[in-house]
């Protein structure tokens, strides 16, 4: 087996080699030796690599899940029968080279792909996909992205077929963010959506939770960036209105006593919880920038209007 290390930041290559060997037959007259399996046949159709989970998922929503023939190390909504293959921080070369893709899908938006993996790719004539997935936006240009860019080999009639459900699919975002009412929004306070408790991690201002938020007509409760860690310290001076808990696939005990799962922040005196302004969204993927935000919004929206229901009026 053949691994070799991708290191994303600065792409140094590390290689670990290992080989082992076997060989059992006999001579024949005649015979020749096998083409390597690392070359493409004269035909054949679209077979993805798609090292993100997040893309996983937008792809899965455009009904190309069948087309994935390798995955990344931390996805979990495809069949067992497809391989991992590693991600952006170790990719097993070899075994992508056996599953003979025509596109490789990574999310590495700005750092860039690995270089060991750009100079295979372009040995192989593999068609190259890195995508930037931060924002709402992002998730949205994803979608058109990938329609047009995929190679379709072999099949260029699913290209448009592809490109109607990106457009349905958008339509279908667009819908779960419509705002709501203005007398519920009004009644609405700075909120503070966790996505780690220890140590508290929350969703920040260019974030696809927070730009959902905002859809809602909902306001964050924090400025400065997209994923921010903060201390406890921090979370008690902000005071915010409500807390949100994103707590993928929670139980029914939690989302009834969202309490449980406020890990340290337990420690905190926060006006939002004695006031009962503390929800768990518990979405099994509310923490993937995917498809999936259709449901996180839809989610998130009921949350929002229990909390406008809620006593106490909201700050400024």
């Amino acid at each position: 087996m053949h691994v070799i290390q991708l290191v994303s930041g600065n792409h140094r290559l590390t290689a670990a080699l290992a080989f082992t060997m076997c060989f059992i037959g006999f001579l024949v007259p005649g015979c020749r030796r096998a083409a390597p399996h690392s070359q493409a046949p004269p035909s054949r159709v679209m077979r993805i690599v798609c090292l993100s989970p997040a893309v996983t998922d937008l792809l899965i929503s455009l009904d190309l899940g069948d087309r994935i023939v390798g995955r990344d190390t931390w996805e979990e909504q495809l069949p067992d029968s497809v391989p991992r293959v590693g991600d952006l921080t170790s990719i097993n070369l070899e075994a992508v080279l056996a599953l003979n893709p025509t596109d490789i899908v990574l999310q590495a938006g700005k750092i860039g792909a690995p270089n060991r993996l750009e100079e295979v790719s372009t040995e192989r004539e593999w068609n190259l996909i890195n995508l930037q997935i931060d924002s709402l936006s992002d998730i949205q240009q994803a979608i058109t992205t990938l329609a047009e860019q995929l190679s379709f080999a072999g099949e260029p009639q699913s290209r448009a077929i592809v490109t109607q459900r990106s457009e349905k699919l958008a339509h279908e975002i667009d819908a779960a963010l419509a705002p709501l009412p203005a007398a519920e929004t009004d009644h609405l306070g700075p909120i503070m959506v966790l996505y780690f408790t220890d140590p508290p991690s929350a969703y920040g201002p260019g974030s696809y939770v927070s730009d959902i938020l905002e859809s809602l007509g909902a306001r964050n409760a924090l400025a400065g960036g997209a994923w921010q860690e903060l201390d406890l310290e921090r979370v008690a001076a902000s005071q915010p209105w409500a807390l949100i808990i994103a707590e993928p696939g929670a139980n029914d005990e939690i989302l009834a006593h969202p309490e449980l799962a406020l890990g340290s922040l337990a420690r905190l005196d926060l006006d939002c919880v004695r006031a009962g302004r503390l929800a768990v969204l518990g979405h099994p993927r509310s923490q993937l920038p995917g498809a999936s935000v259709i449901g996180v919004a839809q989610e998130l929206r009921t949350i929002l209007e229990r909390l406008a229901r809620k006593q106490g009026p909201p700050e400024p």
